[in-house]
């Protein structure tokens, strides 16, 4: 059973709002631990759903874009912190957003979230060019 586009979307939305959430407001540990279970749980659900349908072809194509994202993505990821090293400047706007953080934050682990977070966005911009590349390949 696959996920349809609109819930897919909406769960998006949601799982953006509700990290948005917890980095701003004060929230208990247990509100906080269930959200990412539930994160979690929905990308197994996913990732489930995806390879496990009946269509081959998509299956296969998902196969391709997370080789592609882990051939691709990792070391692209790996570049911009070298370039980071590289540049001061980027070092300065990450201190600067690690330093908006909430107050029970430390700007060293919003830093380190940032970096989480810009990892995953990358991961995430590469798989779904995989896709992309592997539909332009097979044409």
């Amino acid at each position: 059973m696959t996920l349809s586009r609109p819930t897919q979307i909406s769960m998006f939305v949601l799982i953006v709002l509700g990290t948005s959430y917890f980095m701003i407001a004060e929230t208990s540990f247990t509100a906080q631990v269930l959200f990412v279970l539930f994160c979690i749980s929905y990308a197994a659900l996913c990732f489930m759903s995806v390879l496990g349908g009946t269509d081959e072809v998509v299956a296969a194509s998902i196969r391709y874009a997370l080789a592609f994202a882990s051939g691709i993505g990792v070391p692209l990821v790996c570049l911009f912190v070298l370039l980071m090293k590289v540049v001061p400047d980027i070092q300065g706007w990450i201190s600067y957003f690690a330093a908006l953080s909430a107050n029970d934050v430390l700007p060293a682990a919003a830093g380190f979230g940032l970096g989480i977070v810009f990892a995953m966005f990358t991961l995430v911009c590469v798989f779904i060019a995989g896709p992309m590349v592997w539909w332009v390949s097979m044409r």
